[in-house]
């Protein structure tokens, strides 16, 4: 039950932050889910999340939301 209630944060925060971030219209976008790496305890550290989400930003990726039972991170970025 608690992860279908984490599902649907993470897939209703997706959808609201594409709609509320948009400047034009019809700007598409394209998503990413990943996990921390290195994975196991270590992907655990805040610095190691933080140096994995700089790496992911470089390329253009947001962060929208992380699920924190999986540590699963949703990312998106204009489609290139």
């Amino acid at each position: 039950m608690k992860k279908t209630i984490v599902l649907m944060f993470a897939a209703s925060t997706l959808l609201l932050a594409s709609c509320c971030t948009t400047h034009r219209a019809n700007k598409q976008w394209e998503y990413k889910l990943t996990y921390s790496t290195p994975p196991g305890p270590a992907g655990l550290h805040p610095e190691n999340q933080q140096q994995f989400l700089n790496e992911l930003g470089k390329d253009g990726w947001i962060l929208v939301a992380v699920d924190p039972q999986t540590g699963l991170f949703y990312l998106k970025r204009p489609k290139q």
